[in-house]
């Protein structure tokens, strides 16, 4: 080895150390070149990590996510299926109350109809009033019309007369058998014979006009005094018309004008006729019960029902009744306005035959 002097150790050494400085630099530039890639690598598997736990939990959430969705719709579908099973129930339980109801409506309307339908809640005279109704409102009808009739008649007949008439139907009535004289029959009988009311109808005209007032002829009217007997005699012929007219309506309803095929049972007729007139019609009812003991058997062996329906009848009768003598009444009250007109006509000829003295 070639020996090396100072000078040329201190280049040596300078070179030795620069050498070593270098590959020191070089070795720290390595290491931490090395030391960077050791922080990826950590920071990398720190990442991967992190990813991995992430996804785990992303994971684990979707499963809890779809678990919690299906806990809930089977819950859902255990509330509805409760729901189901309760409104089923409910249902079958309404049925089976309203099926219990029904039944025993069923029996309750059975009981009734055997009780309503039984013979002894059905009175003999429901039937008879039923099949009369039609014809007694046939004679009702037909006597108000009679009325009519006989009222047209005489009101041409007064109208017409004239003085040569007067001895004629003078001789005409007293040439009548004696029993158009007989009033007795419209007091007595509660249906009159064709003749009978022929005859009545006739005395009637004879009492109200028998002292008819002759019709003064166009050409007499001028005077004063003509005038006023003119209207005299038409007044003194409506009073008797109305006064005739009230008799009449009691008259026509003694007229025959009704079927009696309908009179069974508890119906007692007072005549022989062929037909009835409206006022038998009503007197064969009450007087059917009234005279009849089975009438009287019949009600104790009714039922509530039976008797309450025959008392319904007995109402309805009652009120026709009520009705009849509401007409009565009136009647009466109208003759005793005609009484009370003529006193006062009279009271007014006493005051002027006082005033001419």
């Amino acid at each position: 080895m070639v020996f090396c002097d100072s000078g040329c150790g201190g280049k040596a050494l300078t070179k030795l150390g620069a050498a070593v400085v270098k590959k020191a630099a070089k070795q720290t530039s390595s290491n931490a070149k090395h030391l960077k890639e050791i922080n990826s690598v950590s920071n990398s598997t720190i990442q991967l990590g992190t990813d991995v736990t992430t996804g785990w939990i992303d994971a684990n959430q979707a499963v809890l996510s779809a678990l919690d969705a299906r806990t809930n719709r089977i819950e859902l579908a255990q509330i509805q299926n409760q729901k189901t099973k309760s409104r089923l129930t409910d249902h079958k339980l309404s049925t089976l109350v309203n099926t219990l109801k029904e039944s025993l409506d069923a029996k309750n309307i059975e009981g009734n109809s055997q009780i309503i339908a039984n013979k002894i809640s059905q009175p003999e005279t429901g039937n008879v009033g039923a099949n009369s109704t039609a014809e007694r409102r046939i004679g009702f009808e037909k006597s108000r019309k009679l009325v009519s009739e006989i009222a047209a008649t005489r009101a041409v007949y007064k109208n017409q007369y004239q003085e040569h008439d007067q001895t004629m139907a003078l001789q005409l009535k007293l040439t009548k058998p004696d029993e158009i004289f007989n009033p007795t029959d419209l007091v007595l009988k509660d249906t009159l014979s064709n003749d009978a009311l022929n005859n009545l109808e006739e005395l009637l005209s004879y009492l109200s006009f028998s002292k008819p007032l002759s019709v003064l002829p166009e050409n007499k009217r001028a005077s004063h005094k003509a005038s006023q007997y003119e209207l005299d005699r038409r007044n003194y012929n409506a009073t008797i018309t109305w006064i005739e007219t009230i008799v009449d309506k009691n008259l026509a309803r003694k007229a025959q004008f009704i079927d009696p095929s309908w009179a069974q049972s508890y119906v007692h007729r007072s005549s022989t006729e062929s037909n009835m007139s409206f006022n038998e019609s009503i007197a064969a009812l009450i007087d059917g019960r009234v005279t009849a003991d089975g009438w009287y058997l019949n009600l104790s062996t009714m039922t509530t029902i039976g008797l309450q329906r025959e008392l319904t009848y007995l109402k309805a009768e009652e009120n026709l009744l009520h009705f009849l003598s509401i007409e009565q009444a009136e009647m009466r009250n109208q003759l005793l306005a005609l009484k009370a007109l003529g006193l006062t006509k009279r009271s007014i000829h006493k005051l002027k035959s006082v005033r001419t003295l």
